[in-house]
This record gives C-alpha cells, sequence and structure tokens, in this order.
C-alpha cells in the first residue's frame, strides 16, 4: 500500500519522518499477541531508531511508538491517543467519555473489524476533509454518517455519567470542530469585508 503524505493538512504523519516506521500509518496495524506486536512494530521501529544512531535510552520503548493507539506494557493498558482540542476541559472530557462508550460498545456487540487498508485510506480521506469526507466504511458514504452511528453506539453503552457529555459529541458532529465553525463565519464575513478583516473580526469575537 502506497502511504499518502498530506502537505498542509496534518503534522502527525510528518513529525517522525525521519524514521517513519515509528507512526507507520499512525493507523495501528493488527496484531494477535504480545510478541507479534513487540516483533513487528516496537523491534522495527527500534532497529531503524539504532542505524540512525538514536541514544539506547530510546530503544525497544513502547512509548516511543506514535500511532493511535499503543500498548503500555509498563501499566498494563492500551493507550488511546486522542486530540487535545484546546477549547475547553469539558471538551475534552466528553470526547473521552464518548470514546470509552465507544469501545465499549464495539466489545460488547462484536462489531466486525475492517481491513486495515479501508481504515488507513478513511483516516486519511478524514485528515483532509473532514466530516464531510467520502468513506469506505459500511456507515458511510459520510464521515459524518459514521460519527452518528459511532454516537448511538456509545450512547447504547455509556453510563450515566458518560451519557451526560455525550450532546456535546452529538453537537461537534452536526455542527462541525471549533475551526469549520471558524472558517464559516470567517467566509460569511469577507463577503461583506476582505478576508484579513473579517479573519480579524471573527477572532476578536472569540
Amino acid at each position: 500500500m502506497e502511504k499518502t503524505w498530506i502537505t498542509g493538512f496534518t503534522f502527525i504523519w510528518k513529525n517522525q519522518k525521519e524514521v517513519p516506521s515509528i507512526t507507520g500509518y499512525v493507523i495501528p496495524e493488527y496484531v494477535r499477541s504480545f510478541e507479534q506486536y513487540k516483533q513487528e512494530i516496537v523491534v522495527r521501529y527500534s532497529d531503524d531508531l539504532a542505524r540512525l544512531g538514536a541514544h539506547r535510552c530510546l530503544l525497544y520503548k513502547d512509548w516511543v511508538n506514535s500511532r493511535g493507539v499503543i500498548l503500555r506494557f509498563d501499566r498494563k493498558a492500551l493507550e488511546v491517543r486522542m486530540m487535545d482540542e484546546q477549547e475547553c476541559i469539558k471538551s475534552d472530557v466528553a470526547l473521552s467519555c464518548f470514546l470509552r462508550a465507544l469501545l465499549r460498545g464495539m466489545i460488547m456487540e462484536k462489531t466486525q473489524l475492517l481491513p486495515f487498508e479501508v481504515l488507513v485510506r478513511d483516516f486519511t480521506s478524514v485528515v483532509r476533509y473532514g466530516l464531510n469526507a467520502k468513506v469506505l466504511h459500511p456507515k458511510g458514504p459520510l464521515a459524518r454518517f459514521v460519527c452518528r452511528d459511532f454516537l448511538q453506539t456509545a450512547y447504547r453503552n455509556a453510563t450515566a455519567e458518560e451519557k451526560k457529555y455525550l450532546p456535546i459529541i452529538e453537537k461537534r458532529i452536526e455542527n462541525g470542530s471549533l475551526s469549520d465553525v471558524i472558517k464559516e463565519r470567517v467566509l460569511r464575513r469577507a463577503q461583506k469585508t476582505n478576508l484579513n478583516e473579517a479573519i480579524l473580526d471573527v477572532y476578536s469575537e472569540l
């Protein structure tokens, strides 16, 4: 599979471009055992780092892995790399509640896993086009439709406390992220003035 690099749309693929095996395709590969994980992922990027002269303190460390989900053997846990939106703490908590409830639901309902290549292609599309991205997921054809289905799964499997935060996620799915809202307002304001003034006006309101 050819790796796609989207210049200007994401930093996550490029922040370790000298050792791409650290990040992989961001979407974690499927593994069936701890040993397979260590050999095919940890050992691979450690060998690549060693060839470049990296200090031994970086070799064979699970935390060096920059995929979206990593195994933390020291904590006996899966570490899910969630985005820190830096909008407000409540928004970040909502995202955490959504993810926990969704994962719980996918396990309880035995959701069928999609091929790795499909996940990578959908992720690449979402990075570029957001919720309006066209995806191969069976709940598509748009990423927004998939997220709506995920939200219903989360609602069915959320705790009472988690459910309090899910309306925030629902609003995000329907209205877009903060950057989407800002972009929409800037473009609307730019119809009456120049773009620079429109940007200043919108951010001044914020």
